[in-house]
């Protein structure tokens, strides 16, 4: 199964077959593997507790190796916002972005404004082995292809960095430490 499907179809019949203790091989490839262009943001989290592997950190650096731009909310509603700006980047540049949250935003309780509902953008199957299978020659040539597109993705990005106050002050922030700052200080 392909890695976005994985997150919101395949999490569920892992940790059924994990309870039932049945030996199961889960084979999880890459979205370019699977034929899927655009649209496809993978939703993440990381975990905040010590006694884990992963940390909240760790999704961003898997973001950066794997040349995958990483939107990372603040509070429930710029978790809404980003999850549909994050369909329409992915759209734009044809390219997977990881969605991440943390405990702190998805514990969190408050309105959110789902504003005007879209109609739904179906995609199809696209069968290209010369574009999507990785076998060196094919790979070889992606990675190229790849790379040109990060460049462009690192412009096309800076639409979401937001500057706010007087400039008077510096802090760059990401994630929950922004919703942080909003409510201690004033910038």
């Amino acid at each position: 199964m392909g890695d976005s499907t994985f997150f919101h179809n395949g999490l569920s019949g892992l940790a059924n077959a994990v309870y039932n203790n049945l030996p199961v091989l889960m084979v999880v490839l890459d979205n370019r593997v699977t034929a899927m262009t655009g649209q496809n943001p993978r939703p993440s989290r990381g975990d905040p507790s010590m006694w884990s592997s992963q940390n909240e950190q760790d999704n961003r650096y898997y973001g950066l190796m794997a040349l995958i731009p990483v939107f990372e909310p603040f509070d429930p509603q710029s978790a809404h916002d980003l999850t549909v700006k994050a369909f329409e980047f992915s759209a734009k540049v044809k390219h997977p972005v990881l969605l991440v949250s943390n405990t702190r935003v998805n514990h969190s309780r408050t309105w959110v404004n789902v504003g005007v509902k879209k109609a739904p953008v179906w995609g199809k199957l696209n069968k290209k082995p010369q574009v999507y299978s990785l076998v060196p020659s094919v790979a070889r040539a992606n990675r190229e292809k790849q790379l040109k597109r990060w460049e462009l993705i690192t412009e096309e990005v800076k639409e979401f960095n937001v500057i706010e106050g007087d400039g008077k002050k510096l802090i760059i922030t990401a994630g929950e430490a922004t919703r942080t700052l909003r409510i201690t200080s004033e910038y």
